[in-house]
């Protein structure tokens, strides 16, 4: 390691040389990489070890993180996805941990590798985060985390959904009692707004066939809807839900008539 240290010094003095030798300049970026390498290398000790990843959560792709194995309890790991396809642009932390829970995507990832821990999803604590509300519009009726503009189920992770057409209805995720929901599922604490922009139009948001929807200590049966209604002055209205529940959704805030099935 010494060795390794004393000759990344001297090649970085090398580089600090004023030449326009391409083959320097080839230097200087093999350098760059090299000392990279020894930063995220130099931690040793169980749980000391740092992992990037870049490609996708899963695949078994150059990059992904399901490729990094060999690894022991309290390792970190940091996913970076770009246009990724199915979370978009976003990042992930993990630790590894206990690998006796099945994979479930992003929570738990299991390393191709048999026999290693698997990757835990970690919360993540700020004094401040910044990051934009999820954004998307359909013009026809469809289903979250399925065939809505977007697909996107992360739409419920407090995101805004605009209807575009008259009588469309949204169906809502299935809320899950699992902390592993799958990728077409929701739990407790997800929520949404759905709301229109154009006059005369009125939607309907309707749960998963085993769920209900509340408004005002109310609760309509298993699977009916809430909806807006199509007045003039229908502009802007909204109908904003929450998962209060492993099997409702409560109307939160709205701006229209409501109207319930």
């Amino acid at each position: 390691m010494k060795k390794l240290i004393f000759f990344v010094m001297a090649l970085t003095v090398l580089a600090g040389c004023v030449t326009t030798d391409p083959r320097i300049d080839q230097l200087e970026k093999k350098v760059a990489k090299l000392e990279r390498q020894v930063v995220m290398g130099a931690a040793t000790g169980a749980g000391a070890s740092f992992y990037p990843a870049s490609g996708a959560l899963v695949g078994s792709g150059t990059g992904s993180l399901d490729k990094i194995g060999t690894v022991v309890d309290g390792d970190a790991a940091l996913a970076m996805l770009s246009e990724n396809a199915t979370w978009g642009h976003a990042f992930f932390p993990f630790t590894a941990d206990d690998d006796s829970a099945a994979e479930a995507e992003p929570y738990i990832i299991d390393p191709d590798e048999a026999g290693t821990l698997a990757w835990h999803w970690m919360d993540v604590y700020g004094q401040r985060l910044f990051g934009n509300i999820l954004y998307g519009t359909t013009p026809d009726s469809c289903t979250i985390g399925s065939d809505c503009d977007g697909t996107l189920v992360r739409l419920c992770w407090g995101g805004i959904l605009e209807t575009t057409a008259d009588e469309n209805i949204i169906t809502l995720p299935e809320i899950s009692d699992d902390a592993t929901p799958t990728n077409i599922q929701v739990i407790p604490g997800a929520s949404i707004c759905v709301y229109n922009k154009d006059t005369n139009e009125n939607f309907y948001v309707t749960p998963h066939h085993d769920d209900t929807i509340t408004i005002a200590g109310v609760t309509n049966a298993i699977g009916q809807y809430v909806g807006s209604t199509a007045a003039a002055t229908s502009i802007g209205d909204y109908i904003c839900l929450v998962a209060t529940s492993t099997s409702n959704w409560t109307v939160f805030g709205y701006r229209t008539t409501l109207i319930a099935e």
